[in-house]
């Protein structure tokens, strides 16, 4: 799925994007993205999940991309690369979003905020990278982080060794391509 300006979906039912085409992502938009409604999204792309194309700026005379926000639904993405990679800013503002990636499970060159929700995140290389900062609101989300996972926030890696406090759920999680644990009720 490709869009060369803004992109709004609106999930309603049970909704499935597979790309198998070899190093193929799954959405790629050049401005922004922003995923609503009730429904969900299954994904699976060959390389990227979600991937932002950077466009040159001849005003800032640099290079910008657009943001992914979730404001509701669920949103499952399997992804042979990285999950979610965006020039800007990845939202995460209610809904249910899960990310299963050989490489990074989210990449922003801006900031990643988590307003509220559920994240769950499989990644081989970094469950979170974010060159702008991490921010989660607090008591406001459940994120689900292997043991042993990563978070870089600008220059700062966050080593998760213990998932106790960040869920209540069990410590063990899927190595990606496995099932997944089923969210909170």
């Amino acid at each position: 799925l490709y869009s060369k300006n803004d992109l709004k979906l609106k999930l309603e039912g049970e909704n499935k994007l597979t790309n198998t085409e070899t190093d193929c992502d799954g959405i790629v938009m050049e401005g922004n993205l922003t995923i609503s409604g009730t429904g969900s999204l299954e994904l699976f792309a060959d390389y990227y999940g979600i991937w932002n194309e950077s466009v040159y700026d001849e005003e800032t005379d640099d290079y910008v991309g657009g943001s992914v926000v979730l404001e509701s639904g669920t949103v499952c993405i399997e992804a042979n690369a990285d999950g979610i990679y965006v020039k800007g800013n990845v939202t995460v503002n209610n809904g249910s979003l899960r990310v299963d990636a050989e490489e990074e499970g989210i990449c922003a060159v801006g900031e990643i905020v988590v307003n509220g929700g559920y994240v769950d995140i499989a990644a081989y290389t970094n469950v979170m990278l974010s060159y702008g900062g991490i921010s989660f609101k607090e008591d406001a989300v459940e994120l689900f982080v292997p043991d042993g996972g990563n978070i870089f926030a600008g220059e700062t890696c966050y080593y998760i060794v213990d998932a106790v406090g960040v869920t209540e759920h069990e410590k063990v999680m899927p190595k990606p391509g496995k099932s997944r644990l089923p969210p909170p009720e």
